[in-house]
């Protein structure tokens, strides 16, 4: 296991020692936008979204600036644009997630309050190691490619209870056996900043 994990973090390194934008990486303006949340009546616009906090999309919905709708469908966008390059996720949940970020808006116009629920209209992506109710659930793996659990593993369940908006299941290496996240399902997951590079493993998708 310490090799595995030297190994692990000596990829990541390498990547992040030679990772500039250009040399066959997606262009520096998709990572570099730098947005604060709005003041006052400004509504925020959809450039940017993705690199606010939990704790920043949650003053803004309290705010009224954004709506849960509007971050899901901004994240959406830009997981169809990217995801053919980088292969981050495996299954996107899109619809679901819709259906969440309405619920989300719901509750959010009743008011939030301490009982609000953790994570109420936060978008989040699941590792496809985990078993998510109604959700295929692949491992990384094509003996399990068209499993679809009826059982949410704790984290899932968690998650659900949470509010949270689950965008869709990323990638990972077979049974997350190994500290790279190719496999037999959709192949690798490249590195952002340089592709042809990794993202790593087991959870490269979720990295990128």
């Amino acid at each position: 296991w310490r090799r595995c994990f030297d190994c692990q973090a000596g990829l990541r390194q390498g990547a992040v020692r030679r990772s500039r934008p250009g040399h066959n990486s997606l262009e520096a303006a998709d990572f570099s936008t730098n947005q604060t949340p709005a003041r006052g009546d400004q509504r925020v616009s959809d450039e940017g979204l993705w690199r606010f906090s939990a704790v920043e999309l949650r003053d803004l919905y309290a705010s009224g600036q954004l709506s849960p709708v509007e971050l899901t469908d901004a994240v959406l966008k830009r997981i169809e644009t990217l995801n053919p390059s980088l292969g981050a996720f495996i299954s996107v949940t899109d619809e679901l997630a819709q259906q969440h970020a309405q619920r989300a808006a719901a509750l959010v116009h009743e008011g939030l309050s301490n009982k609000t629920p953790t994570l109420l209209g936060i978008p989040v992506s699941i590792k496809d190691l985990i078993a998510t109710k109604g959700i295929r659930t692949t491992m990384g793996s094509l003996l399990l490619r068209d499993w679809v659990p009826e059982f949410d593993s704790p984290v899932g369940e968690r998650l659900r209870a949470s509010e949270a908006i689950v965008l869709g299941k990323t990638n990972t290496c077979e049974f997350g056996w190994k500290g790279d996240s190719t496999n037999r399902l959709i192949g690798p997951t490249h590195n952002p900043w340089r592709l042809g590079l990794t993202a790593g493993g087991s959870s490269g998708g979720a990295a990128a």
